[in-house]
């Protein structure tokens, strides 16, 4: 498989209370073998596979899809054009639809790696993403390949064009980006995935293991990994085909029993780790599938063997769903925990049987899937690498259009501010401006509150202006919109540094 956050007015930053989302179970009755996609992503079709740079809704090399469960909006990793994409919620269910926003590069035309910048990367630019995953909280995580780090997108579903992102693992600053193989570096890093306890686990492709960050968000740039599987200690990285070794890991799940799944590329397989967080270095696999043993690395196409499973998912059901890229396909293990080693599949999509390896792009086949992610109502979102698209496969006991989701209770008002949650300037006042809106009522004002002075109003309600007062240093800033009735607005919150 080939390789696959400064001035203020530059883009809206809008903050509403958040829509709950359930991903619900994708059961095996409701999915068939060989049933046909219902939405697709970054073609104009189901029988496109145009590969074009630098447009907004078209891909190059989609490898990585992921729902955040706080907002449903679905982000997509477009490789060759090293960028993600957000798609809100609606959009992520019409084909051919155009993405919200856009990270890792400054608009939805550039699409050079590190935006130009060679070697040099910074905390906004990406060079050959490949995987993304969106935990409980709604925090992306990044899984750079060319950059071999992972970086971590706070409130991503709220970011702007060319955000910056808050943390990074792998390199010890934004700014490097050299392979290595210790407890702090990495190499073509290829999975991401948060588990319980706010565990991230990375699948470090070239260094044939994968790491385990416990309490991921309280780390600090650079920070060591906690555990090592698939090698014995943090410095070695040989390939091996044993129950204790890994070759070229490139797809890890973390499921809520605690369970890690790992898509063993090259030995062709897939293996799980029980009570995964707990499980000393170079520890062994509790179970295998795509081989009958842990010995045994060859690839075949049937319901027991596997070739190039790059991606695993567990759904709520208990279900195991792996894709892989040399069969052009993703097949499905009921009750996975519970299987015996070498234990077959059940369903394919993209095949017409478990037995076949074609080619062709229509609503049905695959061209060679990288990862796959969950989608509404149960339905799967799989990226399909190199027919440039992403595919939705949804039960057919639902409707073919997801679900409505039922939002959260949410204040009338909304306020809008033309601008980026963190800067840094020299000048002692700073002009915002921005819109606000009253879906059900009468909008009253937009007020303004800086450090630890009161409201103030800001001029205009509509369209809004206010001139921030500075002290050096760290300041503060909080704007909200009120109604006639007294019911504020979520506050948005920008963070200023006066030099």
């Amino acid at each position: 498989m080939p390789l696959r956050l400064s001035e203020l007015m530059k883009t809206p930053l809008t903050l509403l209370a958040p829509l709950v989302f359930t991903v619900a179970s994708a059961a095996a009755a409701s999915f068939q073998t060989y049933q046909a996609a219902d939405v697709v992503l970054g073609q104009p079709d189901f029988t496109s596979s145009t590969f074009v740079f630098g447009q907004p809704n078209r891909f190059v090399n989609p490898d990585g899809v992921a729902m955040d469960p706080t907002t449903g909006k679905v982000f997509v990793v477009d490789a060759s054009n090293n960028r993600v994409l957000r798609f809100s919620s609606a959009a992520a269910a019409q084909s051919s639809s155009n993405p919200e926003a856009v990270l890792g590069q400054p608009n939805f035309t550039a699409h050079s790696s590190n935006q130009g910048g060679g070697a040099v990367a910074s905390a906004a630019t990406l060079n050959g993403p490949v995987d993304v995953c969106v935990d409980s909280s709604g925090r992306l995580w990044v899984a750079g390949h060319g950059n071999h780090r992972v970086l971590g997108f706070y409130l991503a579903s709220y970011l702007g064009n060319d955000p910056q992102a808050d943390i990074v693992l792998g390199q010890a600053n934004f700014t490097t980006s050299a392979a290595g193989h210790t407890a702090a570096t990495m190499n073509g890093p290829y999975g991401v995935s948060v588990g319980p306890n706010d565990a991230l686990w990375v699948a470090d492709f070239s260094n044939n293991r994968v790491l385990r960050f416990d309490t991921v968000t309280s780390k600090t740039n650079g920070a060591s990994a906690n555990g090592v599987l698939g090698q014995p200690d943090f410095t070695s990285n040989a390939t091996a085909t044993t129950a204790t070794g890994l070759a070229n890991p490139g797809g890890v799940y973390a499921d809520a029993g605690g369970r890690l799944w790992v898509g063993d590329v090259a030995n062709n397989r897939v293996l799980r780790y029980d009570d995964a967080a707990t499980k000393a270095n170079g520890a062994t696999a509790d179970g295998v599938l795509g081989q009958p043993d842990f010995t045994t690395p060859g690839s075949g196409t049937s319901a027991t063997k596997m070739f190039g499973p790059f991606g695993v998912y567990f759904d709520s059901a208990g279900d195991l769903w792996v894709s892989e890229y040399t069969n052009a396909r993703v097949i499905h293990f009921p009750a996975a925990a519970t299987l015996p080693d070498g234990a077959a599949a059940d369903i394919v999509l993209g095949q017409p049987d478990l037995n076949t390896n074609t080619s062709g792009v229509t609503a049905q086949k695959l061209g060679g899937p990288g990862h796959i992610g969950a989608g509404p109502g149960g339905s799967l979102f799989i990226a399909d690498y190199n027919d440039a698209r992403v595919l939705r496969f949804s039960p057919i006991a639902t409707p073919t259009s997801p679900p409505t989701p039922t939002p959260a209770p949410i204040p009338q008002p909304i306020v809008i501010v033309a601008g980026k949650a963190k800067l840094t300037t020299d000048k002692a006042k700073l002009p915002l401006k921005g819109t606000a809106t009253d879906t059900g009522g009468t909008l009253a004002h937009v007020e303004v509150k800086v450090g630890k002075a009161g409201y103030k109003p800001a001029a205009g309600t509509a369209s809004w202006t206010f001139k921030a007062t500075l002290q050096p240093g760290k300041n503060t800033i909080l704007i909200r919109a009120v109604d006639a009735t007294g019911a504020t607005s979520p506050t948005v919150k920008i963070i200023v540094t006066r030099k």
